[in-house]
């Protein structure tokens, strides 16, 4: 019986401390402050928005990727980073500007460690019907 406990948790310390975790937020150039968003998200074509990701518990010296991909027949890499994080510098940040109509993801991955993949936040950049 004490065996199984200590099992237990142990498997729970595993699981719970596996991964970056962390939250998206977006805001228009113009605002002062960052919202927080889950799930997917709508961008007009010429508007200007920045995102961020802040990571709840950073690690020492983290290289992550950050990857741009467009929905064609199949996912096609567009752009792709890196940024380091570490405990005094856990927000990462980027923009979405100069994207064609159509779907895409960006992608985090913690290059440190195979290239798993952190988040990903799917997003739609359209046009105005009056704008075309």
């Amino acid at each position: 019986m004490k065996n199984s406990v200590t099992i237990i948790i142990i498997c729970m310390l595993f699981f719970s401390c596996g991964g970056i975790k962390g939250e998206f937020a977006i805001k228009h150039l113009s605002d002062d402050y960052y919202k927080k968003i889950n799930g997917s998200l709508e961008v007009r074509k010429n508007s200007e928005l920045a995102w961020i990701f802040k990571i709840k518990r950073p690690p020492e010296n983290r290289n992550i990727g950050i990857i741009y991909l467009k929905k064609e027949l199949m996912w096609v890499e567009i752009y792709k980073t890196s940024y380091t994080v570490n405990k005094t510098n856990n927000i990462i940040y980027g923009n979405f500007s100069n994207f064609s109509d159509g779907e895409y993801q960006l992608v985090l991955t913690d290059v440190s460690f195979k290239n798993a993949v952190i988040d990903t936040l799917p997003f739609t950049i359209y046009s105005d019907a009056e704008t075309d």
